[in-house]
């Protein structure tokens, strides 16, 4: 069996290991807290930031979903506005954290390695009661809805959850969705992917493997233009299932300080810069498509003369 197979073979069975792999830590690019503003002052005490500068640091877990968090695997950075928003009040309160490399794990595994106690924070989660009792949510930072998405140019019927049961559909694993989509779609007709592999996802409704998929609305358009997936587009947007992203602590007592401290921060927060940082896949296309096209011209030039 080769390295990767055995490695993978491991992870699978235990996959806690990958926090503690011998692995390249990634990094946050926190010099996008310089967004974030308070729309009023937010009071902390001194000595609430004496205790927090002494806990040890925080083992966080992270997830490539723009414009949330984007990992750049060339130079393995976070940036996004689930960054902005963490290191912001992170410097303020005197934390310190460490990001785990966990690339290789679901998003629920990277769920459950919070609620046991393997990792102490995911950067980003939508609420939901089940995983709520299991752990600490901090308030949102960032809202989004879900969407189906399908080739362009089919007109599929489906104007809610319930119209997907006849059709074949991809979704990824541990979403605060999969429960609903489950008890609606029959097993033989659902296809579950990693969070890593939701490229393979897009790529199945391309090939036709599957139907349809269900995705978060702003992570398709950032990927749309990031991975050139103009063949797909959204048919519905779920809107009366909204998923409000905050952080999510596991459960100990200095776990709720902290959780009460971001809360004070959240309360006062404006993201709006921040948010018009990173929403950023159409003009990456359009600065990239720009690049090109005088790349072209360039070569035609030379070819030319």
């Amino acid at each position: 069996m080769g390295w990767q197979r055995f490695q993978g073979w491991v992870l699978r069975r235990a996959p806690w290991l990958a926090l503690c792999c011998a692995l390249p830590t990634a990094a946050l690019a926190c010099e996008g807290a310089r967004h974030i503003r308070l729309r009023q002052p937010v009071s902390i005490s001194p000595q609430e930031k004496a205790e927090f500068r002494q806990l040890a640091p925080l083992r966080v877990l992270a997830v490539d979903a723009p414009p949330m968090a984007r990992y750049d695997p060339a130079s393995k950075t976070y940036s996004g506005i689930g960054v902005d928003v963490w290191c912001f009040i992170a410097k303020d309160l005197g934390l310190r954290y460490d990001i785990l490399p966990a690339q290789d794990l679901t998003v629920a595994d990277k769920l459950r390695q919070v609620q046991d106690g393997h990792a102490d924070v995911f950067l980003l989660l939508s609420q939901q009661p089940d995983r709520a009792r299991l752990g600490l949510f901090t308030l949102p930072y960032y809202e989004s809805y879900y969407a189906v998405i399908a080739r362009k140019g089919q007109p599929l019927p489906v104007h809610g959850l319930a119209d997907l049961a006849p059709y074949r559909v991809g979704l990824v694993k541990g979403v605060a969705l999969e429960p609903r989509v489950q008890a609606i779609v029959a097993p033989p007709r659902l296809t579950s992917f990693d969070q890593a592999g939701s490229k393979g996802m897009f790529q199945a409704l391309r090939d036709g493997a599957v139907d349809l998929a269900v995705y978060s609305r702003d992570i398709f358009e950032e990927k749309r233009y990031t991975h050139e997936l103009f063949d797909l587009e959204v048919i519905h947007t779920l809107r009366d299932d909204p998923r409000a992203y905050g952080f999510y602590f596991s459960p100990s007592p200095a776990h709720q300080r902290i959780v009460a401290a971001f809360d004070r921060y959240l309360a006062a927060i404006d993201t709006s810069a921040s948010v018009a940082a990173h929403v950023i896949g159409e003009r990456q296309f359009i600065e990239r498509y720009v690049a090109q096209r005088s790349q072209r011209a360039m070569w035609q030039t030379t070819s030319v003369a």
